[in-house]
């Protein structure tokens, strides 16, 4: 439950600290108070999205809530030039967080709510509050499973083509794979190919070269043997220059003797591969190129692309296989759930004739319809359509299309009793509109009702409602600036008179209040 609720600067409060109890807390004051505004700070600090101005360039809010644990759950607000942050026991969050902690204990229910009724998931909650919350959870988690499958498989159209697009990339990167391992420079390789097209032609010409250069050598000999001659006369010049020629020519026959055993060794199929990856390179630089490192990038892009296609068949054979299983629980799960809505739902309707009696709308019923669907839905196997006839054996219609703005009102307020909820902040803004003074009794005892096991805190204009409260919070306007107090004992019947509007005595007050204190 909210133990207490501090703030400064936020909206019209200056300085703001309010202590709540168990049971039933009103808020009351005149229009345009800050009685709502109020509620839009406590709306705000449970992480919810509300409106409250702030003026200041700093604003502070705290929030103590007693949780069921040793200490206290904390929850400050500050406001710093516009930007919020919120904290947890001191820890800064994001405002979800809060809102996902306290999303289960705290509901809200504002002006206008009852409207709410008309939408199908809301019909549906009030039987599910009567469920018990694990089992609506493992199924919630199992259909989450169940339509990520389904939407793997429905997100693919054709599988084919996929495994068609997969064996086309496979072959071309296969060749593109050969290509690249083999030729690392495109020039050098160029050069090679050319080598080998002109072998027969390269080993003639180095033969030719070969004899050349031994002739010439004979020649170079008889030259050496000369140039020795006039180092013996002192000139050494012509030996040494004899000498690197001689030297270079030995070189030169060599490497012609290595390129006629290159040439030699050279043999039909390794011309034929050269050929083959020549004519692979010119189709690669036509379709991926044109120059080798555009081919190798086209060539990654296609493996990642393979790698890709191969995760998603595996994830739509995995899916093809868990949602024959997960759709056997799911089916499971489901009946058992839809056993205990229907069981819910009957409890209900009997329920809420009997509030709605009370409400005085006697002969008034209402009927929850279970239509199966084609599909496992998020919420369970069923859709849920609320019906209602407002007069006695009329036909059940659909809330929307019979029910008045009061009658409206007075349903949800019965639902509500109906599928009572325990240890929970139910927030109520103006419970009796569209209902007004002649329930005012009736509205009393339904919120001192719901307060047994429920920490209930609401605004209202009603004063039984406040004579009905354990905790009576007033807020007064005080110039630009709004209080907010608890008031008790005279303090209270002041307070109350008021709310009559002034034309009821403080002892009429007093007797009926003490009508309501005997009352449990």
């Amino acid at each position: 439950m909210i133990l207490s609720l501090s703030a400064e600067n936020f909206g019209i409060f200056g300085e703001l600290h309010v202590e709540f109890s168990k049971g039933l807390n009103v808020i009351t004051g005149s229009s345009g108070a800050g009685k709502s505004m109020l509620l839009e700070l406590i709306l705000l600090l449970c992480g919810a999205r509300a409106s409250v101005p702030v003026f200041k360039e700093r604003a502070y809010a705290e929030m103590l809530l007693d949780t069921g644990k040793e200490e206290p759950l904390i929850v400050s607000l500050r406001s710093l030039r516009g930007r919020l942050n919120y904290r947890l026991n001191g820890e800064s969050v994001p405002r979800t967080t809060v809102y996902n902690m306290l999303e289960e204990l705290v509901e809200i229910h504002k002006q206008g709510v009852t409207w709410t009724l008309t939408r199908r998931n809301v019909q549906s909650g009030f039987i599910d509050r009567l469920v018990p919350e694990e089992l609506l959870k493992e199924y919630s988690r199992i259909y989450r499973e169940y339509r990520k499958y389904r939407d793997i498989l429905n997100s693919i159209e054709d599988i084919n083509e996929l495994e068609v697009r997969r064996d086309y990339l496979k072959s071309e990167t296969r060749k593109l794979k050969e290509l690249l391992e083999n030729i690392e420079d495109e020039e050098r390789f160029m050069d090679e190919v050319k080598t080998l097209e002109n072998a027969e032609m390269i080993r003639e010409n180095a033969q030719q070269l070969k004899e050349i250069l031994e002739r010439g050598k004979e020649n170079l000999v008889e030259a050496f043997g000369i140039a020795e001659n006039m180092e013996r006369l002192g000139i050494r010049t012509f030996k040494e220059m004899i000498q690197d020629i001689l030297e270079t020519t030995n070189e030169l026959i060599r490497m012609a003797d290595e390129k006629m055993m290159e040439m030699d060794t050279m043999d039909a199929d390794t011309l034929e591969h050269l050929r083959k990856l020549s004519e692979l390179l010119r189709w690669a630089k036509y379709k991926y190129g044109p120059a080798l490192e555009e081919i190798r990038k086209n060539h990654s892009i296609m493996e990642k692309e393979i790698q890709e296609i191969d995760e998603r068949l595996k994830l739509v054979e995995r899916a093809r296989n868990e949602i024959v299983e997960v759709r056997i629980r799911l089916k499971e799960l489901g009946e058992k759930l839809e056993s205990l809505r229907a069981d819910a739902a009957e409890q209900i309707e009997n329920k809420v004739k009997e509030h709605l009696k009370e409400l005085g709308m006697k002969g008034a019923e209402i009927e929850f319809i279970f239509t199966e669907r084609d599909e496992p839905g998020a919420h369970g196997l069923k859709d849920v359509v609320l019906k209602v006839r407002t007069i006695e054996e009329a036909p059940f219609a659909p809330i929307e299309e019979v029910a008045s703005g009061g009658e409206l009102s007075r349903i949800y307020l019965a639902l509500n009793l109906a599928t009572q909820t325990r240890n929970k902040i139910l927030i109520f803004d103006e419970v009796e509109s569209g209902l007004g003074q002649r329930y005012a009794n009736v509205l009393a005892r339904f919120m001192k009702r719901l307060a047994r096991d429920n920490q209930v805190i609401l605004i209202t204009h009603l004063p039984e409602m406040a004579m009905a409260a354990e905790n009576h919070i007033v807020v007064r306007k005080e110039g630009s600036h709004a209080k907010v107090e608890k008031v008790e004992d005279e303090e209270k019947i002041h307070e109350l008179v008021q709310m009559y509007g002034g034309g009821v005595s403080p002892e009429v007050v007093r007797k009926e209040y003490r009508k309501w204190k005997d009352t449990k």
